[in-house]
């Protein structure tokens, strides 16, 4: 039975383990069986309510409010939507056409898993890591504009978009949905709840993935097709998005 470690990082907040004490450690770790079961390890900082007293103001209470929703996303979010197709090198790298509008999917959020959960590969599927940048809907928007856009934004996680590839090719050749490929469950694994201001520019945001010290992803936010305001304003011309959801933003190419 083989072995292996993947670590994925976000600029300097996401480093390997061994770089960092065990308080700062934010390093996604996955580790275990590479051909049917990971066991997913994530000790990152530790973001406590008063570390986002920042929001208090004359109506503090209902940003604070929204800020623990936020924070607690895994339990309070209603929806995980995927981009798919926002880097032009993935696109190209899967011999998909560049979009000319952002495109979209939805996970269930049974598929999250965090600290010391195990990532759950079933046997005959060919899976595949896809880190990305993670948007948390800090407010409730439908119809958002994209110059109000970072008003609506609670924070951001670290996150991989896990595919069946192989089914999801199969789906895609008989023209059917990819629910499956996407749905399994632990197929999301996610950190913690990071507030924006220590990602003030997220549209300059390095992302990395390694498997067994092999560099497998690495690519940044300004490569994005469609930014994260524009993101945020396709979406939620469509549907509403609630306090707690979460867009994951598109993956680059290996």
């Amino acid at each position: 039975m083989k072995w292996g470690i993947v670590l994925a990082g976000i600029n300097d907040l996401f480093r390997p383990a061994d770089q960092l004490s065990v308080s700062q450690n934010a390093a996604l770790a996955l580790t275990g069986s590479i051909w049917v079961r990971y066991c997913f390890v994530i000790q990152p900082v530790n973001y406590s309510l008063a570390a986002v007293n920042f929001f208090v103001g004359s109506n503090g209470l209902v940003q604070l409010a929204r800020t623990t929703m936020a924070s607690t996303f895994r339990q309070t979010g209603r929806k995980i939507v995927a981009i798919g197709r926002n880097f032009a090198d993935h696109a190209k790298e899967l011999n998909n056409a560049v979009p000319t509008e952002p495109f979209f999917f939805l996970k269930p959020t049974s598929s999250y898993i965090g600290s010391g959960e195990a990532i759950e590969i079933p046997r005959g599927v060919v899976a595949h890591h896809e880190v990305e940048l993670a948007v948390i809907l800090g407010k409730k928007g439908r119809d958002i504009e994209t110059e109000y856009a970072n008003d609506y934004i609670g924070g951001y996680a670290l996150a991989i978009d896990m595919t069946a590839r192989n089914v999801q090719d199969k789906a895609k050749k008989s023209g059917l949905p990819w629910s499956t490929a996407k749905g399994f469950d632990t197929f999301t694994p996610i950190s913690a709840f990071v507030p924006k201001d220590q990602i003030p520019d997220p549209s300059n945001v390095n992302l990395w993935l390694k498997v067994n010290e092999e560099l497998k992803q690495s690519g940044n936010t300004q490569d994005m097709i469609f930014d994260i305001p524009a993101l945020l304003a396709h979406v939620s011309s469509i549907m509403t998005l609630d306090v707690g959801d979460v867009i994951l933003t598109g993956r680059c190419a290996r």
